[in-house]
């Protein structure tokens, strides 16, 4: 839950507007405040964009009788095949610097005044 947010679903609310943006249930007004607010929305656009080919390329999500359950583990796929990319661009680096260390983790929103986790 976050405060202003009244729907509590299974992803982020970002994530949950790129769905709706995509498909097509909200209009996309980031380009509203031109470039500065494009930019400070930078999160939420990065999100389109992992999403956008899971409704161009793939239409599972679109056609998902659950999209919400779905959505989570769509956007891991992407995210997990961009780190391999990067790995993968970045490997001779790495080979001469004597290898790579990966630290990530997950984020858990937590209900309005609770802390939240890393």
């Amino acid at each position: 839950e976050r405060t202003g947010v009244e729907l509590v679903d299974d992803c982020c609310r970002s994530a949950i507007e790129a769905y709706n943006v995509l498909a097509g249930n909200i209009a996309d007004d980031s380009s509203e405040g031109g470039a500065l607010a494009a930019f400070m929305d930078l999160q939420q656009k990065q999100i389109q964009f992992q999403m956008e080919p899971f409704f161009v390329n793939d239409d599972r999500l679109r056609n998902s009788p659950h999209p919400m359950r779905d959505l989570p583990y769509a956007l891991y796929e992407k995210q997990s095949r961009l780190v391999e990319e990067i790995i993968t661009t970045g490997q001779p680096v790495y080979a001469q610097k004597q290898g790579i260390a990966l630290l990530g983790g997950i984020q858990i929103n937590t209900g309005p005044g609770l802390s939240d986790y890393f």
